[in-house]
């Protein structure tokens, strides 16, 4: 059994569904920003690298900038990316609270992996402004030498802090996508009890493409919404000091260098003269079209085979149309895109960006949707235990309540539409309730919460029991019918 579930206290059936919408509000802010930074860290460091191997130019132009519009400050980091992680560790061991599910374990796993990248990532960014400082410092003297030295020590720690940025980024993916399988299926509740097991589990897979799928989807839209906001290449020296002509020397000047720029026929200033050098503005929007491309192809067959991985209990008509939302977002963020490629209409890029986020909140709400779905018979388990709870406790400070056995709800609610043998304003007991004789928390939860089953009755209304008023009158049923078949 999870630590972390057992050290959980019993909650009330309003309180369950006052979690999962804490829970819908959490991931609609952190799986968006989470995915993001998850691309964003990616394709910094992959775009860092391929400059230092000399196969492209304002790699590291681009890097920067774009760590800069998504990790401005640690305060954005912490409400929109730790703490909703935080709050989704704290509903998980709510609902998961009594049972062996490892969903909580894995969830605070990522918590960890995400402050681990998150210190990486600042500390990534650091190194940046150290060799930005000290880079246009010369001579032979003892400051030159200081200089060269701490750009030596700057870039091995950029190094070192880019690698363990991206590796725990990754590993906080993975968490949280165990994390989601488990709790999306009852059977992985006792399936997945170790990281081996996650690992040989196809629907982490599957949720953690769709993660990342997402997170190419966001990361593409970002950078195309990104470079269009700042306006070219003169707006992207200045956003990290740097003049068009270059103020560094060395291979700091072949690392920050800007690229020369001259007007096209259209006098847009920020072009840039073919065959001279990449702009990072070109870089970006290359990089963006194709992630973006790729992901928003990939992201809709993703989500359909998330629907068809779920177990029935889970199946509801919310999950498919949500489901069915988030997919058409995506097919017109790809429009969106199309527009920005072929009609070079860049303003676009701002539409494509808020599309692929509500496709992610549609598929979010309907994750929430899923974990009510299969989560709602224990969750009325667990309101026994808080119904017994609070009856102790009254019991314990002279406070005393009528207990009303399962007869007596029967004769006073049950009786009037039901009968053991015959059918009145609804079926016959006998016919519908040895069904869950192996069951009783599938019929407490039906008594609950009662949904239309056989189109020849009428649907059978809430009758605003407690889950201990419900479990007696379940109890009641079974042992009178197991009374009549001996």
């Amino acid at each position: 059994m999870d630590v972390l579930n057992s050290i959980a206290l019993p909650q009330s059936t309003e309180h369950f569904h006052l979690l999962l919408f804490i829970y819908n509000l959490v991931m609609a802010m952190a799986v968006p920003y989470l995915a993001l930074l998850t691309g964003t860290l990616l394709f910094a460091v992959w775009t860092e690298r391929r400059q230092e191997k000399g196969r492209i130019v304002h790699g590291l132009r681009l890097s920067r900038q774009m760590l800069d519009w998504v990790l401005p400050t640690r305060s954005v980091y912490l409400f929109l990316g730790l703490l909703p992680a935080l709050a989704m560790v704290f509903v998980h061991a709510q609902l998961f609270q009594g049972t062996s599910s490892l969903a909580t374990s894995f969830s605070a796993l990522g918590v960890l992996f995400l402050i681990a990248a998150g210190i990486a990532a600042f500390s990534y960014i650091y190194a940046f402004r150290i060799e930005e400082a000290f880079a246009g410092i010369k001579g032979d003297g003892a400051a030159g030498r200081a200089a060269e030295e701490l750009l030596a020590s700057a870039r091995k720690s950029q190094r070192r802090n880019g690698t363990t940025a991206v590796w725990t980024i990754l590993a906080m993916a993975f968490s949280f996508s165990v994390a989601q399988a488990i709790s999306m299926n009852p059977g992985h509740w006792r399936d997945i009890d170790s990281v081996f097991s996650a690992v040989l589990s196809l629907d982490v897979w599957v949720w953690l493409l769709l993660f990342l799928s997402l997170s190419a989807a966001i990361t593409g839209a970002g950078i195309l919404f990104f470079q269009h906001k700042r306006g070219g290449p003169a707006g992207e020296a200045a956003a990290i000091g740097v003049p068009d002509g270059g103020a560094y020397s060395g291979s700091t000047q072949n690392r920050f260098a800007g690229a020369e720029r001259v007007s096209d026929s259209n006098g847009d200033p920020g072009s840039i003269q073919d065959g001279k050098a990449d702009s990072a503005r070109i870089l970006g929007e290359k990089a963006g079209i194709r992630m973006s491309t790729v992901a928003l192809l990939v992201a809709p067959l993703l989500v359909l085979l998330t629907l068809v991985r779920l177990p029935e209990s889970a199946a509801s008509g919310w999950v498919y149309v949500l489901a069915a939302v988030a997919v058409l977002l995506l097919f017109a963020a790809l429009h969106a895109l199309y527009a920005c490629v072929r009609l070079k209409r860049w303003s676009s890029s701002a539409y494509l960006f808020a599309t692929v986020v509500l496709a992610t909140t549609a598929l979010v709400t309907r994750d929430q949707v899923v974990l009510h779905n299969v989560t709602k018979d224990h969750a009325y388990v667990l309101a026994q235990v808080y119904d017994r709870s609070e009856e102790e406790l009254k019991s314990a400070l002279g406070v005393v309540a009528k207990q009303l056995t399962g007869e007596d709800i029967y004769n006073a609610k049950c009786s009037a539409c039901h009968l053991f043998d015959q059918k009145k304003v609804g079926p016959a007991y006998q016919a519908v309730v040895p069904k869950y004789k192996e069951n009783k928390a599938g019929l407490v939860a039906f008594i609950l919460n009662p949904v239309k089953v056989d189109p020849a009755y009428p649907p059978m209304p809430s009758q605003g029991l407690k889950p201990s008023e419900a479990d007696s009158i379940a109890t009641y049923l079974l042992q009178k019918l197991g009374a009549k078949g001996s």
